[in-house]
């Protein structure tokens, strides 16, 4: 089987500016040393900026894709705004932990469903998962976090090979403005205060749909 390709989804500014490229590089570094792909850090840049130049004064969704053998492409659609709250829905069943969750590639069965879902039911920004324990994992493109009693704001740990390191989670970690923590299912459905955050879309207020979704979507 040819070796998944890792991706990075960036948020391009008008000016050209990637806010968040640091953490995007950061996690880019740790996923070719951990699954052993070749990287030219150089030239991933090269073809980044290389792209960014072909829309100039535009706010853009890029995605990046870098293979094993070292070799980047590059893609983007125009970037359109959201509305928020966003409202976030839950997957009936857990999600099994594997090696690959950890890392963002383009093997990504576990959330096919999931993006199935969501494209014929737009009003959902994005489903929740658990694991087997009903303790909060992830959505399927976006990280979660539950506001405690004190104002604090929480996101599950990285645990388990069970949580993607969202390059937005990383920055809100970096900054001090979240910390890591357990989260039961029984705290999100009962918390006064959630947000979601992605590369694409920051860190964005977020709601829970009191009608979850049936059992058409396993994992």
């Amino acid at each position: 089987m040819e070796l998944p390709a890792l991706i990075e989804t960036l948020r391009v500014h008008p000016d050209g500016s990637v806010p968040l490229l640091p953490w995007h590089l950061q996690r880019l570094q740790k996923s070719c040393q951990a699954l052993g792909y070749r990287l030219d850090l150089e030239a991933w840049l090269d073809t980044l900026q290389q792209h960014i130049a072909l829309y100039p004064g535009q706010a853009r969704r890029m995605r990046m894709l870098h293979h094993a053998d070292g070799h980047s492409s590059a893609s983007s659609t125009p970037l359109t705004e959201l509305a928020t709250p966003v409202t976030l829905t839950l997957a009936p069943q857990p999600l099994a932990a594997d090696r690959l969750l950890c890392h963002k590639t383009t093997y990504r069965p576990w959330f096919d469903e999931a993006q199935a879902f969501l494209q014929l039911q737009p009003k959902y920004f994005d489903i929740i998962f658990t694991d087997s324990q009903l303790w909060v994992l992830e959505g399927s493109r976006s990280n979660i976090y539950v506001q405690a009693r004190d104002g604090q704001w929480l996101t599950p740990p990285l645990r388990d090979n069970a949580v993607l390191p969202g390059v937005q989670r990383q920055a809100l970690l970096d900054q001090g403005l979240v910390i890591e923590r357990a989260i039961s299912l029984a705290e999100l459905r009962q918390a006064t205060g959630l947000r979601i955050s992605n590369a694409l879309r920051g860190w964005q207020d977020a709601c829970l749909a009191q009608d979850d979704i049936d059992g058409s979507i396993s994992r």
